[in-house]
């Protein structure tokens, strides 16, 4: 990833029980037409193989991988996933709080987070599309 003076994204995926999507929505996240974003993957306490799946899907294409278990929240990671291993299954609020809270701990406050659902297919520009948005219309940011 490359250096940028642009406020990061922490884009915050949500995990449980369902390998597949969310591998399918990280493959359109590394297509995005930008690389100032860092990928917080949130497990919501999966039971079947999904946080191996996922891990091995990311190290199979290269991509660098830091795994936090819950009560590490507050380390920042500088690679292109976190993948944070929650405690339990806290339903989707909860569970996109832990990334907002690992967000929070290693960010800025001019940074941005979003919040997709994992079976989201993105448009390769729709990063870039939402900081134009942003420097548009500071205010709302």
């Amino acid at each position: 990833m490359a250096v940028s003076s642009r406020p990061k994204v922490y884009i915050i995926i949500l995990s449980w029980n369902n390998a597949a999507d969310t591998i399918e929505c990280l493959d359109s996240i590394f297509k995005l037409e930008s690389d100032d974003f860092q990928v917080v993957v949130c497990d919501n306490a999966s039971t079947d193989d999904s946080v191996g799946q996922i891990t091995d899907w990311l190290t199979a294409h290269q991509h660098s991988l830091t795994t936090l278990p819950e009560a590490a929240l507050g380390q920042a990671a500088t690679t292109e996933v976190v993948l944070v291993q929650n405690d339990r299954n806290y339903g989707y609020a909860g569970g996109n709080n832990r990334g907002l809270t690992y967000a929070l701990a290693a960010g800025n406050l001019e940074d941005f987070a979003w919040i997709i659902n994992n079976d989201t297919i993105l448009d390769p520009g729709a990063l870039e599309e939402l900081r134009q948005a942003a420097e548009a219309r500071p205010e709302i940011s």
